[in-house]
């Protein structure tokens, strides 16, 4: 069979919109997305690979993080903060190692999107900052997963200029 331009722009439209709220490993858009893609499969009357079902096992590789990892604070000459992996707090295993000196700003849930007329941003100078958020989204954006994302905010953050994120 064949498939037209205009099916497979449908197709990758509505994979790739935020209605299936990113595609990290375990989030819940990942299995509104397997459904669409084994309907669109069924529908076309293709044949599953293996047996009945069209999904597969896949091996997925996760970093993992190192020992010894460490977030330290220091201000005017003093240290602020002293917490350590594991025990204190819980680093993405994308996080880098290194030593960053800036200021720390603290930008809200740090969302920014202006289609919801909301942005963290707008009165916030993050430019050359390490910027503090807190997790989840405020109110009325709590539903929207993508929102409220870890991904998103360092997105948005970076966008504003940060070189850092910090997510409590």
């Amino acid at each position: 069979a064949e498939v037209t331009a205009d099916q497979l722009r449908v197709h990758v439209q509505v994979l790739a919109s935020d209605d299936l709220a990113g595609r990290g490993v375990g989030q819940p858009g990942n299995r509104r997305a397997e459904t669409y893609v084994e309907e669109a499969m069924r529908r076309m009357g293709a044949f599953p690979a293996v047996g009945e079902s069209y999904l597969q096992p896949v091996s997925i590789y996760q970093p993992v993080l190192g020992p010894g990892g460490g977030l330290t604070i220091d201000g005017s000459g003093e240290r602020i903060v002293d917490l350590r992996k594991g025990e204190d707090f819980y680093p993405l295993p994308e996080s880098g190692a290194g030593t960053a000196t800036a200021r720390l700003v603290f930008a809200g849930h740090g969302i920014s999107a202006p289609p919801q007329r909301h942005d963290d941003y707008a009165r916030t100078d993050v430019r050359g900052a390490i910027v503090l958020l807190l997790d989840g989204a405020p109110g009325r954006l709590a539903d929207d997963e993508n929102l409220a994302s870890v991904a998103r905010k360092a997105r948005d953050a970076f966008a504003h200029g940060a070189i850092g994120v910090i997510v409590i």
